[in-house]
């Protein structure tokens, strides 16, 4: 934790307090989900609407992209920072992803991006995955596309180990695979018989 709060000069007792304090921050969400699968959600924070929009990238529903904006008269905005509520936002965040890959465990990976140029939005995207991924236990990185001008966030479900499933009889008594082996091993009787 040292680390990521010295990675952001987040260095008084206040800023560490608020760190901790908003990640407890939680709002019941009301998630929306179309036929093609991008699920949404609205919270109010302070005066302020924010809205969360999080869809799938995959044919099968596995990997998710994450954005959230603040909403304003002109539309949408992911200049949270400076509202007095990015902390308590990112709560909100958080725990409302949280809530999702609890109701959805096909997924196994959720990204995000933010522009190189804007390192407020990378902190708060760097703070995201580390929690998420310490919280899940699944894996997180950081992937530099564009020439150096956009950021990736991943954090990953990690790949389990399939079980090897126990044959009782030796794929090499099948007959096709026994057939096929005795055609190039020269010790077989197919091929001695040649000889």
């Amino acid at each position: 934790v040292k680390n990521m709060l010295d990675q952001f000069d987040v260095k008084s007792k206040v800023q560490q307090a608020k760190l901790q304090f908003s990640m407890s921050t939680r709002q019941d969400l009301n998630w929306k989900e179309d036929s093609i699968g991008y699920m949404t959600t609205n919270f109010d924070i302070d005066g302020n609407n924010y809205k969360i929009t999080l869809y799938p990238t995959d044919l099968n529903d596995t990997n998710y992209e994450l954005e959230f904006d603040l909403v304003t008269e002109n539309g949408l905005t992911q200049e949270i920072t400076g509202t007095g509520s990015q902390f308590k936002v990112l709560g909100v965040v958080y725990n409302g992803l949280l809530d999702v890959i609890k109701q959805k465990p096909n997924i196994e990976t959720i990204g995000f991006s933010a522009l190189t140029k804007d390192k407020s939005r990378a902190r708060v995207y760097t703070i995201l995955m580390d929690k998420l991924g310490r919280k899940l236990g699944w894996k997180t990185d950081i992937y530099e596309y564009g020439s150096g001008t956009q950021l990736d966030f991943e954090v990953a479900k990690p790949k389990t180990r399939k079980a090897r499933i126990k044959t009782t009889e030796s794929i090499r008594n099948i007959p096709a695979v026994k057939n096929i082996l005795n055609q190039s091993d020269i010790k077989s009787p197919t091929q001695q018989a040649k000889i």
